[in-house]
């Protein structure tokens, strides 16, 4: 079976990670979406149970998990994170490597919030770094997710900073422009991939 090229999309919350993927996905690539899959898992019943039994049934509501609520109450305390990322972590990449095995395209990106956060940046042929500075960072998720600047900010605080991670890509696309200047950014990427 033939190997599929995969670049991981990733970058701090509100940094522009989805927009780089509607550009790619418009552009006719296959693009993973990390936290759709997450979305589809936090419907299942297996991970429900997983969610209610390790942090109570309080966060799962008509067989769903509440994210919103769960968000505001794992992003309040470093090993409530790490207890979370090592339910969901797991599930979330055999979705992904079912996914990536599935495809018959040459070339997947996956876009990964997490990334190095969960050491998963060398399972991938290369790495886009997207950044943006904090304050376009926490304007553009206050709009989006309608969320108050402290809980954005303790996200953000949850995240390795861009300084340390743009140590250890290749690719960064500073994303703190216009939507056109983005895309322009993506396609000079582009460009060097089939370099």
């Amino acid at each position: 079976m033939k190997q599929n090229k995969k670049i991981a999309i990733t970058g701090g919350i509100g940094s522009g990670k989805s927009a780089v993927s509607q550009i790619l996905a418009s552009k006719g690539y296959f693009v993973l979406d990390c936290d759709q899959i997450t979305k589809q898992l936090y419907q299942k019943q297996h991970t429900t149970e997983q969610i209610a039994i390790n942090f109570g049934n309080e966060f799962v509501e008509n067989g769903k998990v509440d994210t919103k609520k769960l968000g505001a109450y794992i992003f309040a305390d470093q090993s409530r994170v790490e207890k979370l990322n090592a339910i969901m972590h797991p599930l979330i990449f055999d979705e992904l490597d079912r996914q990536i095995n599935e495809s018959d395209q040459s070339v997947v990106f996956v876009q990964i919030p997490l990334l190095f956060e969960t050491g998963m940046q060398n399972q991938f042929d290369d790495v886009w770094l997207v950044v943006a500075d904090e304050q376009t960072r926490i304007s553009r998720v206050v709009v989006r997710d309608n969320l108050d600047v402290e809980q954005i900010k303790n996200r953000i605080k949850n995240q390795m900073d861009d300084e340390k991670k743009s140590k250890l890509v290749h690719t960064i696309i500073k994303n703190n422009g216009t939507l056109a200047e983005l895309e322009c950014a993506v396609d000079e990427c582009i460009k060097r991939l089939s370099v």
